[in-house]
């Protein structure tokens, strides 16, 4: 997943990429099925609107579906928000998720380091999971409305 040219993306753009996947993994957490392994390279562009792939055993995670609890799905925000910031960072990973978030709160808002930051809790229960976010952007007209308020 990638700018075109391998431009970074505009913020508008991110929050944009940003909305599309907490819809699609809420959307799995709705029908309580946690994706549990999301990264850049399960993320397609679909002209204007970003799709993440279908994962493995999925038969598996909806006949088992009554064991998933609150933590798995925080999983998939952790993994969302090191999908966001590898993105930010054009793909280019620095050791730590901190230096990370250091590289891209140097190149966008502090709205968006501090989205980032919260989806990378390293305390899972102070995670949010997709669908309360889904829940809070469609509440409001977007994730960046809420966050750079």
């Amino acid at each position: 997943m990638m700018g075109e040219a391998n431009e970074r993306f505009s913020e508008d753009e991110l929050w944009a990429i940003a909305d599309d996947l907490v819809a699609a993994l809420a959307f799995l957490q709705s029908n309580h099925i946690p994706h549990l392994g999301l990264e850049t390279d399960k993320v397609y562009i679909c002209g204007d609107i970003y799709k993440i792939s279908p994962f493995q055993n999925i038969l598996h995670h909806v006949k088992s579906a009554d064991i998933w609890t609150l933590k798995q799905y925080r999983h998939d925000a952790a993994a969302l928000g090191r999908v966001l910031l590898e993105a930010s960072n054009l793909g280019i990973p620095h050791p730590t998720n901190q230096e990370n978030l250091h590289e891209a709160a140097n190149v966008y808002s502090a709205g968006w380091a501090k989205f980032i930051s919260e989806l990378l809790n390293p305390e899972a229960d102070n995670r949010p999971d997709v669908l309360s976010l889904y829940k809070r952007s469609t509440s409001e007209e977007t994730l960046k409305q809420e966050k750079c308020e």
